[in-house]
């Protein structure tokens, strides 16, 4: 029998991070029996994907906007803004080592991040 299944009000519940300044940099998995923590399982390293995430989101809206000004016939506009998205790409570049389908791999996949129970 494990310690677990001899406890009677066992919990696991996420905790943090708690200010907005450090979104995803910690996460805690804590197992508790009442008030007692009796297991912990930290996480860390997430803030590197929500940055990937923002900046992919705005290198997708300059793909959007830079044809739209050729669209409308205001030429330059289009050449500075694929420039700039290029610059977003060379940051994914220097990060991943891939410039177009950048990627971040997790050894064990999600299924290791996830409580077992």
């Amino acid at each position: 029998m494990t310690a677990l299944a001899t406890r009677k009000d066992i919990m696991i519940v996420n905790m943090g991070p708690h200010h907005p300044s450090m979104h995803g940099v910690l996460r805690l998995i804590l197992t508790l029996d009442g008030e007692n923590v009796i297991d912990y399982r930290p996480i860390l390293g997430y803030l590197h994907i929500v940055i990937m995430l923002e900046l992919s989101r705005i290198a997708s809206h300059l793909l959007w906007r830079g044809p739209f000004t050729a669209n409308i016939g205001a030429q330059t506009p289009f050449f500075y803004i694929f420039r700039e998205r290029e610059l977003i790409y060379d940051l994914f570049k220097a990060a991943t080592g891939m410039q177009m389908m950048h990627n971040y791999f997790r050894i064990g996949g999600i299924a290791a991040d996830l409580p077992h129970g």
